[in-house]
């Protein structure tokens, strides 16, 4: 594994960590945010659930993940007002 690789895998794995501790209540108040979708890298990347496709792991991290990024962003910033 390159470091790349080893470094994106860290990423999805880390931000699926921290959503799967979010409460239920929370994530479905929150839908239009991929929630699922980040647990279930998160799942592919820690328990190796068959051959990752790095394709689709940095069309995550290039694509996906600032979009997430603006949707948390928008939650944090209308819970501050």
């Amino acid at each position: 594994m390159t470091s790349s690789r080893g470094i994106a895998e860290a990423i999805l794995h880390r931000i699926g960590e921290a959503v799967a501790r979010l409460d239920d209540a929370f994530t479905m108040a929150h839908a239009d945010v991929s929630w699922r979708q980040m647990k279930g890298m998160r799942n592919l990347m820690g328990y190796g659930y068959g051959a990752v496709d790095y394709n689709i792991v940095w069309n995550a991290l290039e694509l996906n993940l600032p979009q997430q990024v603006q949707a948390v962003r928008r939650i944090r910033w209308e819970a501050s007002d």
